[in-house]
């Protein structure tokens, strides 16, 4: 039987976060199998990687890259603008 390949997605990391996960598989008879998983750092993904890879799915998770500046936001226009012109450049690459 061949395992499928897996991996790990991190929405949100740090420079803890680990590159590779070991993954370790139990049989029924009490054998173990060790292999290494491969690690997703959404983070790292700009969206032209995004969009050329076809990762549609961590769209909504690119933009959490600003989460830490929601509340300045609201009083910093050039930022604001910044991330409206992110949304309007991932909106024209659809």
């Amino acid at each position: 039987m061949e395992l499928p390949e897996s991996a790990v997605i991190y929405l949100r990391h740090t420079k803890n976060t680990l590159d590779k996960l070991t993954v370790e598989v139990s049989a029924p008879n009490g054998q173990k199998m060790t292999y290494e998983s491969k690690v997703i750092k959404v983070q790292n993904y700009t969206k032209s990687v995004i969009f050329r890879k076809k990762f549609l799915l961590f769209l909504p998770f690119y933009v959490m890259r600003y989460e830490e500046e929601l509340e300045t936001l609201d009083k910093d226009a050039k930022r604001l603008l910044a991330l409206i012109k992110e949304y309007l450049d991932i909106y024209s690459m659809m």
